[in-house]
């Protein structure tokens, strides 16, 4: 089942958590941050200082979740990295950013180059989907997916009204996408639609009609085998 992970706010947090990550990941318990920022760091965030073989480093990109990183980007740090006295062997573009073709051909171009190194690229989706197949990891970073996924939900849910959020129902049937929506009453008997982006950790609500209220839980109704939609606000 794929799971949800809370993506790092900002670079710092995300250089944090590639550290951690890829200690496990690439077995390199002495990878750490590479110098600071405003130091010259030759494309490299992250490295193992005891210069195990294979030398590893690894350069963070955090970037919008719905954004693509520029190709140009990738060129310039590898560049960086192939003027670095450090004798890398394999270099990791770590990214939040979305999976697209245009970043994957760029690696795929620069690895045809006389680099000494290999080059590879993980877009969040697949450290997402390394996550998955390795739930003592994630616990690890996070803790249990429920306390993840609960601490996440009481954090956005205190910020909305209270008497919208103790009726919100969701629309998702199974595993919450990265963007999910529900539908809540308030006591005025007014409804809205919330939608809630657990990537950026920011949600968004709207006043609906009833009918529009209706026609989206109407498959959640289903689903729960209740008589009417309206029930699913007293057994939520």
């Amino acid at each position: 089942m794929r799971h949800r992970y809370q993506m790092p706010g900002n670079e710092d947090e995300f250089e944090e958590f590639c550290v951690r990550y890829f200690k496990v990941v690439l077995e390199r318990p002495a990878l750490t941050r590479y110098g600071k920022r405003g130091e010259q760091q030759d494309g490299i965030d992250i490295i193992d200082v005891t210069n195990q073989k294979p030398l590893f480093a690894v350069q963070c990109k955090h970037h919008e979740p719905q954004k693509s990183i520029p190709p140009k980007e990738i060129k310039d740090e590898v560049a960086k990295i192939g003027g670095s006295a450090h004798e890398i062997d394999h270099v990791i573009i770590a990214t939040t950013a979305k999976r697209s073709r245009n970043a994957q051909d760029t690696v795929l171009d620069l690895n045809k180059k006389s680099y000494r190194f290999k080059i590879e690229v993980q877009f969040w989706e697949d450290i997402c989907a390394n996550l998955d197949q390795r739930p003592e990891l994630a616990q690890q970073l996070w803790g249990s997916s429920e306390s993840r996924e609960n601490s996440v939900a009481e954090d956005w849910l205190g910020k909305l009204p209270a008497d919208i959020s103790k009726s919100l129902v969701s629309l998702d049937l199974t595993t919450a996408p990265p963007v999910s929506e529900h539908i809540g009453k308030s006591t005025d008997g007014k409804f809205w639609l919330v939608l809630w982006d657990c990537t950026r950790c920011r949600y968004k609500i709207d006043q609906v009609s009833e009918d529009y209220a209706a026609r989206s839980l109407e498959p959640v109704r289903k689903y729960r085998n209740l008589d009417a939609w309206q029930d699913l606000f007293e057994t939520d």
